[in-house]
């Protein structure tokens, strides 16, 4: 007689394998198989399948559903126990075991259609015990008696309670984690995916069989995941009286009115940094404008750099000198305009004709050249001279005052 053992993903049919193979090598001389999927079941037969074909019983787990299951069971070769889960529980608990996504679980392995297809197999053979993992959870010895007489078995309360401290969840922590330990000592790399499915060969409990959080679907769904479950899952929900309507995930007209709100906010953002994009081309260009004029003038040398500093410095203080000698070094062209040292051309916002026969007033601004150089030996901006200091312009504004003219040559 096999005992086929074949819950759901992530369901607790580890745990009915366990009481099953206990039960029976206690009380009908049997032993356990372990796993075996469809396939190899059907390719080996059942004869083949036996480790100890003069066993009265047999016990094994699998998933996925077959006809030779089916045939086994309809011809009272097989007795099924089966546990099914909240299909929502069931895909994140697959997404923490087998390091997958929620789009892998749903879309590209399609588990949760699996699992919704062996659902219907198995609970529809006959005379299967079908298990919930809320109350294989909230009531293990109930569902230990309950295994117990599917099996023909007959135990008393004391032996169920044993079984169920015997293989609760913290018993079964620890084992998953002495398995860890002992792949770690063996230098196997767990963070590897394909090391998530190592097990233990006797109990068939992984190293992360257990997970370290006990988070319900609620906390973890998206709004758009539960969409998306309710598309797949939602009348399944319902006939397993997990949740009265398909209605639990909301709509998705609400769905939409956040994507909307979403798309907003991305295109708000896509302006502001559209924004910091030009500005920060603005300021590339400054910076490579002031780069240009620093090799420039670093060209000259220190000993340039160090006549231009002692120019300046006399500039300061003989603002009067400096203007004269910036007027015989930079005539005015012919059209009466004061001629830049740095264009040839006048500069037209500062200069003006003189009328025949006037002096020209001398002014710090009128011959401020358009590029501050080291050479200005009379620039009076603020980047470049403190306002305290005695400068051309002043000594313009005391001649205005006193109704004096500066000497022009």
């Amino acid at each position: 007689m096999f005992v086929i053992c074949a819950g759901m993903y992530r369901s607790g049919s580890t745990w009915q394998y366990n009481i099953a193979s206990h039960l029976v090598e206690q009380h009908r001389g049997g032993s356990r198989l372990g796993f075996f999927n469809a396939g190899e079941f059907s390719a080996k037969g059942p004869s083949e399948a036996l480790s100890e074909p003069d066993s009265p019983w047999q016990v094994m787990k699998t998933h996925d559903r077959h006809d030779c299951f089916a045939r086994l069971v309809a011809t009272e070769q097989a007795l099924v126990v089966y546990s099914y889960r909240d299909l929502r529980d069931v895909t994140y608990s697959l997404i923490s075991k087998l390091r997958l996504t929620f789009e892998e679980v749903l879309f590209r392995d399609r588990l949760l259609d699996s699992a919704m297809a062996n659902d219907e197999f198995w609970s529809s053979q006959p005379h299967a015990l079908c298990q919930e993992y809320g109350r294989i959870t909230s009531s293990p010895v109930v569902c230990i008696e309950e295994i117990a007489n599917h099996l023909g078995i007959r135990i008393g309360r004391d032996e169920a309670e044993f079984l169920a401290r015997e293989y609760s969840l913290e018993a079964n922590r620890r084992r998953a984690d002495r398995l860890r330990g002992d792949l770690i000592a063996q230098g196997i790399n767990l963070d590897d995916p394909l090391n998530a499915l190592l097990h233990e060969p006797c109990t068939l409990l992984h190293w992360n069989h257990v997970r370290g959080h006990d988070c319900s679907w609620r906390e973890l769904a998206t709004p758009f995941q539960k969409v998306q479950l309710a598309r797949i899952c939602g009348c399944w929900l319902v006939a397993r009286g997990y949740e009265e309507d398909e209605f639990w995930a909301g709509s998705m007209e609400g769905l939409l009115g956040d994507i909307v709100e979403l798309h907003r906010r991305c295109d708000s953002l896509a302006q502001e940094l559209q924004v910091a994009r030009h500005d920060s081309d603005c300021l590339r260009q400054e910076v490579a404008g002031a780069r240009a004029q620093l090799e420039s003038v670093a060209g000259f040398g220190p000993n340039t750099l160090r006549l231009a500093r002692g120019l300046q410095n006399l500039a300061r203080r003989h603002p009067t000198a400096a203007a004269w000698c910036k007027q015989a070094l930079f005539p005015a062209a012919p059209d009466g305009r004061l001629k830049n040292a740095y264009s040839g051309t006048g500069d037209a916002r500062n200069s003006q004709r003189r009328r025949p026969g006037e002096k020209q007033i001398l002014t710090g601004s009128r011959f401020r050249p358009k590029l501050c150089s080291p050479f200005d030996v009379s620039c009076n901006s603020e980047s470049c001279h403190d306002r305290s200091s005695t400068g051309i312009q002043n000594n313009t504004h005391a001649s205005a005052a006193t109704g004096r003219r500066l000497p022009g040559l």
